[in-house]
């Protein structure tokens, strides 16, 4: 079923790939829906599926295992939007159960945005440890 997701002429125009099925953020379920909404609608911009989809990936998924979180961080520095890209990387640094792998890979990152972001995150981190 996920090999036809692919195929679909939505999935490619809201600028899906593979590695958001292979996450678990796109399911044949949701993407219905998804497509639904991008069909029925009159919103076009693309990364407002795509936010939202990791958005509620993000909501539903207590429990994330440390090779999705590396998937979602990749997910999002490859972006083509890079402004949503961060923001999704904002989201996966600032949960506790994000590998601390990731959050410095964040903090030695070029985007000055998000390095600093990062080191909040740390900091943070290393304050509930300590309480």
């Amino acid at each position: 079923m996920n090999d036809q997701i692919t195929e679909e002429p939505e999935f490619i125009r809201l600028q899906f790939n593979q590695l958001w099925i292979d996450a678990g953020v796109i399911t044949a379920e949701n993407f219905a829906l998804i497509k639904r909404q991008y069909v029925e609608g009159e919103d076009r911009r693309s990364e407002h599926y795509r936010w939202g989809a990791f958005q509620a990936f993000m909501r539903n998924n207590v429990l994330i295992t440390k090779e999705v979180f590396h998937m979602l961080y990749e997910l999002a520095k490859g972006d083509d939007d890079i402004s949503m890209g961060r923001a999704m990387i904002f989201d996966i640094i600032k949960r506790l159960d994000c590998p601390q792998k990731l959050v410095d890979r964040a903090i030695n990152d070029n985007d000055i945005t998000l390095s600093r972001y990062a080191l909040k995150c740390k900091t943070i981190r290393e304050t509930k440890k300590r309480s």
